[in-house]
């Protein structure tokens, strides 16, 4: 398990900048960019995820379409921190 100490230790000042040491992939794979409110020591986490390929994003698509979500308005009420997947929860819902 990773802690958000470790995150800001590997993001603190390293290139690419923002990203730090921990990013697996050139900087143009990504697309999306989230970070903390910093309220933790005045420093933000960054999160980011990438244009494409992500399984995790699809198989929401499939768990809200299972579940009847298709064309209605949704309110989707889970806890968007740096926890990606409830991110990638709430673009699904959006497609």
């Amino acid at each position: 398990m990773t802690e958000k100490d470790e995150l800001r230790a590997a993001q603190e000042g390293k290139e690419p900048y923002l990203y730090g040491d921990l990013l697996a992939v050139a900087p143009d794979r990504l697309s999306i960019f989230h970070q903390t409110s910093g309220t933790t020591e005045s420093r933000s986490t960054y999160q980011i995820l990438m244009k494409a390929g992500n399984g995790l994003w699809r198989s929401w698509c499939y768990i809200l379409y299972a579940a009847g979500f298709v064309q209605r308005t949704e309110f989707f009420c889970l806890r968007l921190n740096v926890y990606i997947a409830f991110w990638q929860g709430h673009y699904a819902a959006e497609k």
